[in-house]
């Protein structure tokens, strides 16, 4: 059995609240030896499922949905900070200005390369950062 002691009781239930494998595990013991089902297992099991994955599962996504909603709207007032920098502004007017996709083409290509700070052909999350940095300071001083 799986419940021979109270880790191993432990286990099997924490096992059928994530459904990994626990059909094989749990099948064993709802099983009589004549082959049928043994009422009071499948009960139990049915009844646990329902109550800790539906039930449980949903008051627990429900309390993080809370949380994350709470925090956001705290953070409205750094967000709307942020918002108000806008120095990114430059950079999308000049790529919206574009007269045929060539010309897009080469914008998009210009920009590339002045992101691309090493030359190597890619950019990395460093020389993203770092050209948003000149960007910015770019935006504020002209």
């Amino acid at each position: 059995f799986h419940f021979d002691t109270f880790s191993r009781s432990f286990w099997t239930m924490f096992t059928v609240i994530t459904f990994d494998g626990w059909v094989d595990m749990v099948n064993t013991d709802m099983t009589l030896e004549d082959g049928q089902l043994h009422l009071g297992v499948v009960l139990f099991f049915g009844s646990f499922i329902v109550l800790v994955v539906w039930t449980m599962m949903s008051v627990v996504v429900a309390i993080m949905v809370e949380n994350f909603t709470r925090e956001a709207e705290k953070s409205d007032t750094p967000l709307e900070h942020h918002r108000g920098n806008k120095c990114l502004d430059p950079l999308i007017s000049s790529l919206i200005t574009f007269h045929s996709p060539r010309d897009l083409q080469h914008k998009i290509h210009s920009l590339f390369k002045a992101i691309d700070l090493q030359g190597t052909n890619s950019v990395s999350s460093t020389d993203f950062c770092d050209a948003l940095r000149k960007l910015e300071f770019q935006s504020q001083s002209g």
